[in-house]
């Protein structure tokens, strides 16, 4: 069995406020628009695992990819990282997203991310095969078209 030292210290670690922070975790703090943008630069590089569900520093990428407050250039890395589909997704649906980076997301291989994005520039979502509707149409979203 582990160390109870070590446990208390892990434990500790997910609980202690940060210095200057009104928030008693990482998370809480990614997640807060009132962050200063400094720090959610800071939180969007630790390193973690969301899988490892103890990982606090795990989330706070995706969680700084949500966050209005965002430096732009934080969310440009974010939104760009091909092996973060939740940061791709946070990103787009963030509301402080830069337009270029939106653009780029409109046409991003997974569907949730890019119908964020095209949503955020006003433009109809990238659909699949089209929406069944009564009597046998089908309502195509790219062209806003009902066809049979």
């Amino acid at each position: 069995m582990g160390s109870p030292g070590l446990a208390a210290a892990h434990i500790g670690f997910m609980t202690t406020a940060t210095p200057g922070s009104r928030h008693s975790t990482p998370r809480l703090e990614a997640r807060d628009p009132d962050t200063p943008a400094g720090r959610l630069r800071e939180l969007s590089m630790l390193g973690g695992d969301r899988g490892a569900h103890d990982s606090d520093s795990g989330w706070c990428r995706e969680f700084v990819a949500a966050n209005p407050s965002a430096p732009a250039d934080v969310l440009e890395e974010l939104g760009t990282d091909e092996n973060d589909v939740m940061c791709r997704r946070n990103v787009a649906a963030n509301p402080s997203a830069p337009k270029a980076l939106l653009q780029r997301l409109a046409e991003d291989g997974d569907r949730i991310t890019a119908d964020a994005a095209r949503h955020q520039l006003g433009l109809i979502p990238r659909g699949g095969e089209g929406i069944r509707i009564a009597g046998g149409y089908r309502l195509d979203p790219r062209t806003g078209r009902i066809t049979r």
